[in-house]
Formats: structure tokens, C-alpha cells, sequence
């Protein structure tokens, strides 16, 4: 899978930082890497390579999240990869190995900023966009809330949110999704996140209390795991639930997608330090 170039990250990255604090500028990352600003110009202009040897303390300036560092781990692999023939000898094994770390899958996400968190303080906000991808949808606010047992009023205003933060677009009397796949970075707990996965989190345990039938118990799986932990294998279990997750959402949306799921992952200490 093609993944986006490591400056086109790079860039997506450095007006995230931006926003965030204006005051924050290429001149200034390059003081940080003991770059010249010169040269990430060029970087990001596409004449010069990504700095390789840079890059944890690009990631720690520029306050990329997980997911973003594996899609610019994997981004700055191919680009060697393409430009060098000896490597791309080797592509079997890293795609035996290094990729399957990475998992590809999740670097073709846009990123939107934190302005747009406002979006998880509802559930429904998220299900209405990934519902419009449907094959069966109906732009009607009725048949939305039909499908989400929701009131029509809170179909019709999340409606209403979803376009005027431009992620929904009507065009030629059709809805879609301005990207496909969206994400939300954050490199810190959120308040209107931890809401979100309250919420969905609740709607699961509600699922699994309501719902006792069989039918009910083959669509959907509830597991936990408990485990003595090394927590020197935290960041190492973190990268392979990442990864994972990619793997199953890829299968998941694979085909004619007719229904809407939520995956929740919990991975969280049992025991005090």
C-alpha cells in the first residue's frame, strides 16, 4: 500500500504544532534539530530526503501521536525503499517483519484538529459519518434515526454539525464524507474523548445486557484478558494493539458495507504503583 510521503507527514504535522501555538515556525523546528531552516524548506518542497536521523526528535518537537509516528516510520521506509535498488531486494522480508509493526493501513487516515473534538461529545456525531458511507443510505433524517434508535431532531442537528465542520458535503444532491478515513490525533487525555469512550463504551454493555439472544452473541464479541504485566512491554503491547486494530478495520470495511460497529480496545492497570 502506497502510504503518504514523509514530507507531506512532516507538513501535516508542523500546522497541527501551528495551530496549537503560532508563535511555533519551520525557523524554529530547525533551531530544535540544529537544522537550517534552508534545508527544511526543501525537505517539505520535495528536493531534499527526510532527515532520518532526526526523526524521534522531530516527533518529540512536533508532538506526533503513535499512530502518526508509525505512518511516518512507514513513509520513510518506502521513500528509501524507491530510491534504493539494494533495498528494495529486501521488500519480501520487511514486509515479513518491519511492516507488519507499522500496518499501513492506518497512515491512509486524514487528521483533524482539536477544534474538531466537539464531534465526541455524541456517539452519533461519528456513527452518522461512517452510516453515510453505506450502501443502503438514506439521506433522510428519519430513516438515520430509525437505524441509530435515536430521536430524528438529534439525527437532523448532527446533520446539520457534520457539514457545517465541513466533514459531511452534499454535491449533486448526494451526501458523502470529505475524506473517507478521518482521525483525531491527541497526545493527551481529552475530556470530550473520554466522554466519547465512555459512551460507546456504555452502548457495548447495553448491547450485551439487551441483546442475550444467540443471533445477538454471534454479531458482536465482548473478550478481556487479565495478565501479570512487565510494564517494560507496555509500549511494545501498545504498538501491536495499534496494529491490530488497523488490520481488523481494514476486514471489517472490506465489500458492500450495509451495517455500522464500534471496536473498543481496553488495555488498563488492575493494580496501584
Amino acid at each position: 500500500m502506497k502510504s503518504k510521503s514523509p514530507r507531506a507527514i512532516l507538513l501535516q504535522a508542523l500546522k497541527r504544532k501551528q495551530r496549537k501555538n503560532k508563535d511555533f515556525s519551520l525557523r524554529l523546528l530547525g533551531k530544535k534539530l540544529r537544522l537550517s531552516h534552508a534545508y527544511l524548506s526543501q525537505v517539505l518542497a520535495g528536493k531534499k530526503m527526510f532527515p532520518q536521523k532526526h526523526y524521534k526528535q522531530i516527533v518529540e518537537a512536533l508532538e506526533i501521536d503513535e499512530i502518526g509516528e508509525r505512518s511516518l516510520k512507514y513513509a520513510i521506509l518506502f521513500e528509501s525503499l524507491e530510491n534504493s535498488p539494494v533495498a528494495m531486494n529486501c521488500l519480501e522480508d520487511l514486509l515479513k517483519t518491519v511492516l507488519p509493526k507499522i500496518n499501513p493501513s492506518l497512515t491512509k487516515y486524514t487528521e483533524r484538529s482539536e477544534k474538531n473534538f466537539i464531534l465526541h461529545s455524541s456517539w452519533v456525531h461519528l456513527a452518522i459519518m461512517d452510516l453515510v458511507t453505506c450502501s443502503n443510505f438514506q439521506d433522510d433524517p428519519k430513516w438515520i434515526a430509525k437505524r441509530l434508535a435515536i430521536p430524528t431532531s438529534t439525527a437532523r442537528y448532527s446533520l446539520e454539525v457534520l457539514i457545517e465542520r465541513g466533514l459531511l458535503q452534499r454535491e449533486n444532491g448526494k451526501l458523502s464524507k470529505t475524506d473517507l478515513h478521518v482521525r483525531f490525533p491527541t497526545l493527551e487525555s481529552h475530556p470530550l474523548i473520554r466522554q466519547y469512550h465512555r459512551e460507546t463504551a456504555l452502548k457495548g454493555l447495553q448491547h450485551m445486557d439487551k441483546n442475550t439472544d444467540l443471533a445477538s452473541f454471534k454479531q458482536r464479541l465482548i473478550v478481556g484478558s487479565t495478565v501479570a504485566v512487565n510494564p517494560d512491554n507496555l509500549r511494545e503491547a501498545r504498538d501491536l494493539l495499534y496494529s491490530s486494530l488497523g488490520e481488523v478495520l481494514s476486514v471489517l470495511s472490506a465489500g458492500d458495507c450495509t451495517e455500522v460497529y464500534h471496536l473498543n480496545a481496553l488495555l488498563f492497570p488492575l493494580t496501584k504503583s
